[in-house]
């Protein structure tokens, strides 16, 4: 019996403490330029000189820091973070955190992964492995950073044009779009047809498993849906916490009696 009780306290430890880190994943910072540094990793010193370095690149690196994330939490916290800052193609978001060994590297650029599939890294984990982390663990986390800047730099990517938004016309009304339904396009449009000897592909979309080690960010995450959830795993956490507690002093009351 002592040993059951044992296992569900257990249990319920480690619920409650992966409840902890949903929660400080899900708490995005605000954006404060090319660095971010809400764990204050860095001097101010540190962060001009890294700004200084980072500005004027094609590809920009934006780095944001946190404290205390497990692996699985960092990956989360990179996508959250990603997305709610709402990146472009041409920026890459890279995630450092007070363990040297602990970083995550965010992008969503379909010729940045290809590049990167062609080198010696392989993939965006590879480019922390032998960028960042060699020089991190020495103790040196900004020369990490302008490494992994410089690599993602030298690769000769593409960069990819922005799309600007038309200008409307003064005085001319805008009739909102119709919007097509699942099986038929919007009246009046036109189907893409592929040139001769194409083959017409899909839209490239990243899956949740190509963040593992940052190759990607998540389209359509909600940081207030996860901040929501998160709330409310807490309180079930506590409450099963409550359960196990007074489930425990019940049976030490039946077995006295």
């Amino acid at each position: 019996m002592r040993t059951i009780q044992l296992l569900v306290l257990l249990l319920l430890v480690f619920t409650f403490n992966s409840s902890i880190h949903t929660v400080y994943a899900a708490n995005v910072p605000e954006r404060s330029g090319a660095v971010t540094d809400p764990a204050g990793l860095f001097t101010v010193e540190q962060v001009k000189q890294l700004r200084e370095t980072l500005q004027d690149q094609s590809f920009e690196l934006v780095v944001v820091t946190a404290k205390g994330l497990d692996e699985e939490a960092i990956q989360q916290f990179g996508n959250d973070v990603y997305n709610t800052w709402k990146l472009g193609a041409n920026q890459l978001l890279l995630v450092v955190t007070d363990k040297p060994g602990t970083a995550q590297l965010v992008y969503d650029n379909e010729q940045m992964a290809k590049a990167v599939s062609r080198t010696d890294a392989g993939n965006a984990q590879g480019i922390i492995d032998l960028q960042y982390k060699p020089l991190a663990a020495k103790g040196s986390m900004i020369e990490g950073i302008k490494s992994v800047s410089n690599y993602v730099n030298g690769l000769n990517v593409p960069v990819t044009k922005e799309p600007s938004p038309q200008p409307v016309p003064s005085g001319v009304g805008v009739t909102p779009p119709v919007q097509p339904s699942a099986s038929e396009g919007a009246p009046g449009s036109v189907t893409p047809v592929p040139p001769k000897g194409e083959t017409p592909t899909a839209p490239v979309a990243s899956s949740p498993s190509g963040h593992v080690g940052g190759t990607g960010a998540s389209d359509g995450a909600n940081p207030n849906s996860s901040w929501t959830a998160s709330i409310v795993t807490i309180i079930v956490s506590i409450l099963i916490v409550i359960g196990g507690i007074v489930y425990m002093i019940m049976m030490k009351r039946s077995r006295r009696t």
